[in-house]
């Protein structure tokens, strides 16, 4: 799998060498979030609280996350993104990688590690190629090419102690398509 990860990263760093060449456009829209509980009495306990009780800061069912992160609040995140456009014959090649990454963040506000969501990056890439008018068009789109495991959406089970239910967000998806504008 890492090694299939690195023949990813390797095409795209291709190819944004490729569109050096090219006419291209690019950003890089980047976000420091400093999000952190001042005070938050009598929030809900974290699992390990639930289980521990007073001895992890958990008392009369409740604690105080002060310092802690925001629930869905990394600290960094942010995408770039490049487009270029390269002449080939009487047609053109638009090539669309694009780079998305975040820092680990709660998921809950209970500041619960065990339902925190890893940083991570994922790459997307949309490929397409026909004349200059887009007369007509055929693109390759591919999303979360990393395959990276995420999920958008994760919560303990109250019944089992220790587990928790995770909705996954879409793996790796490639799709062709064909485009004819009239």
């Amino acid at each position: 799998m890492e090694r299939h990860s690195r023949f990813l990263w390797s095409i795209a760093l291709a190819l944004l060498a490729t569109a050096a060449t090219a006419q291209t456009a690019s950003e890089a829209p980047l976000a420091y979030l400093d999000a952190t509980y001042r005070s938050f009495p009598n929030a809900p306990c974290n699992s390990l609280g639930t289980r521990l009780g007073a001895a992890a800061g958990c008392g009369n069912g409740s604690q105080d996350p002060a310092g802690s992160r925001r629930a869905y609040a990394p600290k960094f995140s942010g995408n770039v993104s490049v487009n270029a456009e390269l002449a080939v014959a009487d047609n053109v090649l638009r090539l669309n990688p694009y780079l998305y990454f975040t820092s680990r963040f709660f998921e809950s506000s209970t500041a619960d590690y065990l339902i925190a969501q890893d940083g991570y990056a994922t790459l997307a890439m949309r490929i397409g190629f026909g004349p200059e008018d887009r007369a007509w068009e055929i693109i390759a789109i591919g999303k979360n090419l990393t395959d990276r495991a995420t999920a958008g959406f994760r919560q303990t089970v109250s019944s089992a102690l220790g587990s928790v239910s995770a909705l996954a967000d879409r793996p790796r998806s490639v799709a062709i398509q064909l485009s004819i504008r009239q």
